[in-house]
Order: C-alpha cells, then sequence, then structure tokens
C-alpha cells in the first residue's frame, strides 16, 4: 500500500514540474506517469486478485428458495437442492434452507426442502431451516 501512496507523490510531483517544462518534455513526462500508474494499478490488481484454482471450504452454504408449486419443489429448486446435497456430501459445513410461506399456504419452502433433502439421505444434524423470509 505504501508504494501507492509514494506512485501517487510522483504522479503530483511530475504533473507540477510538467508546468514549468516544454511542450514537448511536459507531454514525455506525462505520458511517462500515464504508464507508471497504469503499471501500478495493473501490479496493484495482481496482487490483489484471490489465488486461481484455489478450492473453496466454506462453512456454510445457504439454498435460497424460488417459490413452490402445488406444495412441492419447483425443477429450479430442485437444482438448487441438487447443489446443496452435494456440499453436504463433500463438506463439513452447515446448509442453511431459506424459504418462507409468502403465499400463506401453511408449509414454509424450507419445510419441502427439508423433506426433500430428508428423502435424499441428506444428514439433517448439518441442516437448518429458515422459514420466515418471504
Amino acid at each position: 500500500m505504501n508504494y501507492l501512496y509514494l506512485t501517487l507523490a510522483v504522479l503530483a510531483v511530475g504533473l507540477l514540474l510538467g508546468c514549468f517544462l516544454k511542450k514537448t518534455v511536459r507531454r514525455l513526462l506525462h505520458t511517462a506517469l500515464l504508464l507508471a500508474l497504469v503499471m501500478v494499478a495493473v501490479g496493484t490488481a495482481i496482487v490483489w486478485s484471490p489465488p486461481e484454482n484455489q478450492p473453496l471450504d466454506p462453512d456454510y452454504a445457504v439454498v435460497l428458495g424460488v417459490g413452490l408449486e402445488d406444495g412441492q419443489a419447483t425443477e429450479e429448486l430442485e437444482r438448487r437442492l441438487e447443489l446443496g446435497l452435494s456440499y453436504l456430501q463433500t463438506s463439513d459445513g452447515l446448509l442453511i434452507l431459506s424459504g418462507g410461506d409468502p403465499d400463506g399456504d401453511g408449509i414454509t419452502e424450507a419445510q419441502v426442502m427439508a423433506a426433500w433433502m430428508e428423502d435424499h439421505g441428506a444428514d439433517l444434524s448439518r441442516v437448518y431451516q429458515e422459514d420466515r423470509s418471504t
């Protein structure tokens, strides 16, 4: 981070000096300063970018509800649940099933998702139902 401040200071000094130099020299100085600024920006992006191909190991995952059809999971919800089940099978984390009862049907999406998980052999001790969202 310190090199960023140093670069900005050099840039400011260069711009101030540019006011006192001939037009050709000023253009060269401004071009050099612009290139230096671009190099710092690219270098910063490289340094601060996350490493590639690093496997993620999150402590939890969330399956968001998308609505129910006649009290049953939709195809989209089943695709999400399959990913959630895969997460449970390959990690030690918790799975949060999020979905309330926005239509007032008396059954929440979280309940339907938990039943689906149970039917597919999920370890329900690692599944949390968030049933207040709408």
